[in-house]
């Protein structure tokens, strides 16, 4: 996503934990990395906060419907 002065990238992966079958999971790996134009000190940190705020919200959202998902295909 660019907008005027602000360039963002947020990389999520699943990895499996163990290929044991007994003991299903995963790790869920993030690296999130932007750069912001202007938006430093206190106002920079609010927007910074909002925006990793809504970032993990709608990650669980997705990690939630992906387990429901897959709970149902079982």
């Amino acid at each position: 996503m660019t907008l005027a002065g602000f360039d963002g990238l947020d990389l999520s992966f699943c990895v499996r934990g163990s290929d044991d079958p007994k003991q299903p999971g995963f790790y869920l790996i993030m690296a999130m990395g932007s750069e912001q134009a202007g938006l430093t000190g206190a106002k920079g940190s609010v927007i910074r906060k909002a925006a990793v705020g809504r970032l993990v919200s709608h990650l669980q959202k997705a990690l939630a419907a992906i387990k429901n998902t897959l709970e149902a295909n079982q």
